[in-house]
């Protein structure tokens, strides 16, 4: 009598028989033991090839796929885990099953429920393996994986919050390689739970946050990991100071431990020790383009800087301000210029790394300027722009002039300034952006970004705005969709500008736009610049031609390089 054996069966007992041995193993003796380990890599191989059989054909596009039901190794990986002996002596096949046997196939994902990504968390996370560092390691990146996997397709916070306790532990306790894995996962609790859930991240964050400082300062880290040790700093601040862009640091009742205030601090001086490893002595205005200062670092480095300085510095002058008989103590300095004094601009240098994070402080809260700094502010951007060296750098000082835009606004609408504060110091700034001619394609686009902003705010007067149109219809490398995007900007404000859209002096404008001259289009290969944005072309041109042109007029430009158009 024969029968059929089916791969499910085989499976199975194959998984009987890696059990047996496990018990096997646990109740003989010493002597035996040795017998008996030694033909564990022939259960544990059979599983392997059967696992990687069956997840060679579920990719495979002719057949039937997967020959095994996700149940069935889901089944035999929750009856593994469940028994200790198992664990003990094949932990590493049975966390096989899970990984390779299912998190491999794009399948059984996409069929995995909530309910099962929990049950695997709480085997993981409640499993014992005492002093096993391997396998302890191997169960840290299970978890890893598992979370991100769940992240993208269930929400799992419930049990994310239930398991704080538990990544805290392991934190403390992390070894090697479980360093590395650490920051790795808590980077997904913390952005997870940073919203709903932030009051139970902020208690046991308190507790991470000083581990995976002290991992930073044993150099455990590779440059991809010290990233996202990065924005597990600033996910972890920005969770635990929700009001901080009003320069509210208030926890909303979130007890703060009494050594929080030194872990702050502690990370102020990782930011100044990677700022003093990783600077050039030599280039200080292009340090930026080593790629040691990562935008996770800048946008860090401004929140450890804010907090410790508009909070716990403030903070601590005003208790030692208290009390019946206060102390003599000197006015304290307005925060900012500890910034400007680390940006250390001389005649012809400047400190652009802390210009790159003075620009991130000022996209955190726009409440730090105010009518006493706004002028130094404003001051040492201009002069930084004569020096500003690199499109990076210029698009730092472009942010920096949007926010001190904005506070210009709030001051003129409460009369704190005069409506021509600093006006020469603006009209400065316009003359050097519109003068100083580049090549480079991005500091082209961050210059004519600038200006916009300058022209929509009334920073431009008839001279410089009339010199800029000059400029732009006499350099082919200008010939851009950018700086058309500028042009449109004058003709929108042309009254503040002191332009006449009905002037012939902008017929010259019109047939650089619409004209094709050879030059233009060599330039344009030569200099990889895109084509001209044919609506973008047309709307801005629709702001002023309709003023003096007639539709016979308009399509004689478009058809000719070489017509002119000329008035009604």
């Amino acid at each position: 009598k024969t029968s059929d054996i089916s791969w499910t069966t085989i499976f199975e007992a194959s998984k009987e028989a890696l059990f047996k041995q496990a018990g096997n193993l646990e109740d003989v003796n010493e002597k035996v033991f040795k017998t008996l380990a030694g033909k564990n890599y022939l259960y544990d191989n059979v599983l392997e090839k059967i696992t990687q059989f069956n997840l060679e054909a579920g990719t495979q596009t002719s057949g039937n796929g997967h020959f095994l039901a996700k149940t069935s190794i889901f089944s035999a990986f929750e009856d593994g885990i469940k028994m200790r002996v198992v664990v003990k002596y094949f932990g590493d096949r049975i966390l096989s099953l899970l990984e390779k046997g299912i998190y491999s196939s794009v399948t059984y994902v996409r069929d995995l429920k909530i309910n099962e990504y929990s049950r695997i968390l709480s085997y993981l996370f409640e499993l014992n393996v005492d002093m096993d560092e391997v396998l302890r390691t191997r169960i840290l990146k299970c978890i890893t994986r598992t979370v991100s996997l769940a992240k993208e397709r269930v929400q799992l916070h419930v049990d994310l919050v239930e398991y704080l306790p538990e990544l805290s532990s392991f934190a403390l306790s992390a070894f090697g390689a479980r360093k590395t894995e650490i920051v790795r996962v808590y980077l997904i609790f913390a952005s997870e739970l940073a919203v709903n859930y932030n009051h139970q991240l902020n208690v046991h964050m308190q507790e991470i946050l000083p581990k995976l400082c002290e991992y930073h300062d044993e150099d455990a880290f590779r440059d991809d990991t010290r990233n996202l040790f990065f924005q597990c700093v600033s996910k972890s601040l920005h969770s635990m100071y929700l009001k901080m862009d009003m320069c509210d640091f208030n926890t909303l009742g979130v007890p703060v431990h009494e050594k929080w205030q030194q872990t702050l601090l502690r990370l102020k001086t990782i930011v100044n020790v990677e700022i003093r490893k990783n600077s050039w002595a030599r280039c200080k205005n292009a340090q930026l383009s080593n790629n040691k200062f990562s935008d996770p670092f800048i946008k860090m480095s401004a929140l450890v800087m804010y907090i410790v300085l508009w909070h716990l510095e403030t903070k601590k002058t005003n208790e030692n301000g208290e009390g019946d008989a206060p102390k003599k103590i000197p006015k304290p300095a307005d925060k900012m210029e500890t910034i400007f004094s680390l940006i250390d601009k001389k005649e012809n240098t400047f400190n652009d790394v802390w210009l790159a994070i003075f620009t991130e402080i000022l996209q955190l809260s726009n409440v730090i300027l105010n009518v006493a700094n706004y002028q130094m502010a404003l001051t040492t951007v201009a002069e930084i722009m004569q020096m500003y060296g690199n499109a990076r750098n210029l698009r730092n000082l472009r942010l920096c002039l949007a926010n001190l835009l904005t506070k210009e606004q709030e001051l003129l609408h409460s009369k704190s300034i005069r409506e021509d504060f600093l006006g020469e110091l603006w009209s400065q700034m316009a003359n050097q952006l519109i003068s100083e001619t580049t090549t480079n394609s991005d500091e082209i686009k961050e210059k004519q970004l600038v200006l916009q902003m300058l022209i929509r705010h009334n920073k431009l007067n008839q001279k410089l705005s009339s010199t800029l149109l000059n400029n732009i219809i006499s350099n082919e490398m200008l010939k851009r969709n950018e700086c058309l995007a500028t042009i449109r900007e004058i003709f929108i404000h042309a009254d503040k500008c002191g332009q006449d859209k009905a002037s012939a002096d902008l017929e010259p404008i019109i047939a650089w736009a619409y004209g094709s001259a050879d030059r233009f289009i060599a330039a344009q290969m030569i200099h990889n610049i895109d084509s001209i944005d044919a609506q973008l072309q047309a709307d801005t041109f629709a702001i002023s031609i309709i003023n003096f042109l007639d539709v016979q007029q308009l399509q004689q430009i478009s058809q000719s390089e070489h017509i002119v158009p000329s008035t009604e």
